[in-house]
């Protein structure tokens, strides 16, 4: 079975929040709109065993794929959206080739436009 984990990232002090203090200011998200970006863990680790979020921005190099994307849940599995506007693709298919470069929130500079 599937380890369910949360992060949170807090928009405001623009850092990441895991384990019980995503819970704890779970309560404080109801009165601060927007400030609280939750993201799951995909159940997934990276060639070097980080944990794999939502959000996450993946390399991936292996036989058939060598590119990088965000990682998001789309029509129910976890896939890779591909920066440079090539078709995404399964986060499972190259698993062992897989590695978590940064994040949407702290890196930003790492998502690439969009050709």
């Amino acid at each position: 079975m599937r380890e369910i984990k949360f992060r949170m990232f807090d928009t405001e002090e623009k850092q990441f929040m895991n384990g019980s203090r995503v819970i704890e200011s779970r309560v404080n998200d109801l009165n601060s709109k927007g400030r609280f970006i939750y993201q799951q863990y995909t159940g997934i680790k990276d060639q070097k065993g980080t944990d794999i979020y939502e959000g996450d921005i993946v390399q991936t190099v292996g036989l058939m794929i060598d590119n990088k994307g965000i990682v998001k849940f789309i029509d129910g599995a976890y896939c890779i959206e591909a920066f440079d506007g090539k078709e995404g693709w399964f986060l499972f298919q190259e698993i062992e080739e897989n590695e978590v470069i940064g994040n949407v929130y702290e890196n930003p500079e790492l998502v690439e436009v969009k050709n």
